[in-house]
């Protein structure tokens, strides 16, 4: 049975170049995946609901947390790369805000912990992921609004 793509489906689906409906649903990104406990929706479920509920992912927390580590994909039977539907939505959703955006600063390493400031310079870093975005970097991944939260690892 083919599922009915929805405009964000499409739109997603263009941005990253993953062909979502190829997924058989094996779970071995999800079990690959270091950081898929902390995660609120697991990487095979972002795929799942990409393809049938992709409006859901515009809200969730596992966008952000998305470390780009690209172990998803390197265990995918089908060469699903989630990191690049997750960065999808990361540009989709900084698109559609209008947010003043912090500057990145050595401050910024004394409120975080290492890996969420690792993880932002592999999501928006031009050296390691050239296909993606170049307006969004790393300095735009903080805002004013997020920054308490991010702190205080509260969704955002």
């Amino acid at each position: 049975m083919m599922l009915a793509e929805t405009d964000l489906t499409k739109k997603i689906v263009e941005m990253s170049g993953q062909n979502v409906f190829s997924c058989n649903l094996c779970g071995k990104c999800t079990a690959g995946c270091p950081i898929s406990d902390v995660m609120d929706i697991k990487p095979h479920q972002v795929v799942r609901l990409v393809q049938v509920k992709p409006e859901v992912l515009l809200e969730s927390k596992a966008i952000w947390l998305c470390a780009c580590c690209l172990t998803c994909v390197s265990r995918c039977p089908k060469m699903i790369d989630i990191a690049k539907i997750m960065e999808a939505y990361r540009i989709l959703v900084l698109s559609l805000r209008k947010e003043d955006f912090v500057e990145y600063s050595p401050e910024l390493s004394s409120l975080l912990p290492v890996q969420a400031l690792v993880a932002v310079r592999s999501k928006y870093s031009m050296i390691h992921l050239p296909s993606y975005h170049p307006i969004i970097r790393l300095k735009k991944y903080f805002t004013r609004e997020r920054l308490p939260m991010l702190m205080r690892g509260m969704r955002t």
